[in-house]
């Protein structure tokens, strides 16, 4: 991701106020993966389950 000068990524926090949407459902290794990509742009993301894990 490239930056134009005198601006900042986006922020990394999630508040309250955020809609919240669902983009990927899977086992938690992989979308730890697909959070980590998401970091790297600067795209903030939550990880949550609906029934305890199991791995």
């Amino acid at each position: 991701m490239q930056l134009e000068a005198n601006s900042s990524p986006r922020s990394m926090e999630i508040s309250e106020e955020d809609e919240l949407v669902t983009i990927h459902g899977g086992k938690l290794n992989s979308l730890k993966s697909l959070q980590h990509l998401l970091k790297a742009e600067y795209v903030p993301s939550l990880l949550f389950g609906d029934i305890p894990s199991k791995g």
